[in-house]
């Protein structure tokens, strides 16, 4: 994203400032899943037959329907209603005009009500499941989430989607 505005990057920029402030407060009730998932190339239209290719944008928007479609199977009508939703920070990195296919970085929180393998089966459903998911990814616990936040900026603050941010929500009771 090249053609970021002064008010874009700088509000990036605050972005990532908080984001390292709240992780280096790291909560150790808390535990987070850093999952790398990579998207396909191209999708083919069943009725006719023709390609759609990946784009940065789509990448994007298959990253957020992800995200809502986790929170919906991890805390169904609470997700809903907005009582409830994962605490997520997404990358993007590789794809147009580069060798590496498309893929997401992405830390997401583990949720307390669900084990790790049970909670790495609902990615792996769900991711497979979206749109432009491809089979390839990797899922870990995240030892230290500051980290996965400075490897998901190694090329820059663009790499953050804004648009699929949800971290120190406040979950109402």
């Amino acid at each position: 994203m090249p053609g970021l505005s002064h008010i874009e990057k700088k509000q990036r920029k605050s972005c990532v400032a908080w984001l390292n402030t709240s992780l280096s407060l790291e909560d150790t009730q808390k535990r987070y899943v850093f999952a790398t998932l990579t998207l396909k190339q191209a999708v083919k239209h069943k009725k006719s037959g023709i390609y759609e290719p990946l784009t940065d944008e789509k990448a994007k928007q298959n990253a957020v329907w992800f995200a809502a479609a986790l929170n919906k199977r991890v805390y169904k009508n609470r997700y809903k209603r907005g009582e409830a939703k994962l605490e997520l920070v997404d990358f993007g990195e590789g794809g147009e005009g580069k060798m590496e296919r498309q893929h997401r970085h992405m830390l997401i929180e583990l949720p307390t009500h669900l084990g790790f393998n049970e909670f790495c089966n609902l990615i792996d459903k769900i991711w497979k499941g979206s749109r432009f998911g491809y089979s390839q990814y990797d899922l870990q616990i995240a030892t230290k989430p500051s980290s996965v936040i400075r490897y998901g900026l190694k090329t820059g603050t663009e790499a953050l989607n804004l648009d699929n941010l949800s971290f120190g929500y406040e979950k109402k009771h």
